[in-house]
């Protein structure tokens, strides 16, 4: 199965030529015209696809921010309220101190009242026998 035969006149070869060029030249002006449309479409559709999932990542971040912005909130608020709350237990420790220290000076004293009057007790015990 020859495409060109001894007995085919010139135009039959023309005509055969032009027609395998005319085919190799379709398909050179599909892989450089309609292909890269395809290819482009096909792009664009996964662009697409990316820009979404960039949205719902923006906005999945967006709410995490605000939610951590939140808690931070919340946590500045109560490390300032535990810290006024260490700062008035400093103050009542403090006010505990100065009455524990007062009350072993009262008891200190009391304590050598009494030995002082059982030493006198004793001694008068001593002085009138």
């Amino acid at each position: 199965m020859n495409f060109f035969k001894r007995d085919d006149g010139v135009l039959d070869v023309i005509t055969k030529a032009i027609t395998v060029v005319s085919f190799i030249f379709g398909i050179w002006i599909y892989f450089h015209t309609i292909h890269p449309v395809f290819q482009k479409e096909s792009e664009l559709q996964d662009l697409r696809k990316d820009k979404v999932n960039i949205q719902t990542d923006n906005e999945r971040l967006g709410k995490e921010t605000a939610k951590i912005k939140n808690d931070l909130h919340i946590q500045t608020e109560k490390i300032k309220d535990l810290n006024e709350r260490a700062g008035n237990l400093s103050l009542e420790i403090e006010s505990k101190n100065s009455e524990l220290a007062s009350i072993n000076e009262k008891l200190e004293t009391a304590h050598n009242e009494a030995v002082l009057s059982k030493l006198n007790l004793i001694m008068d015990k001593i002085i009138s026998a």
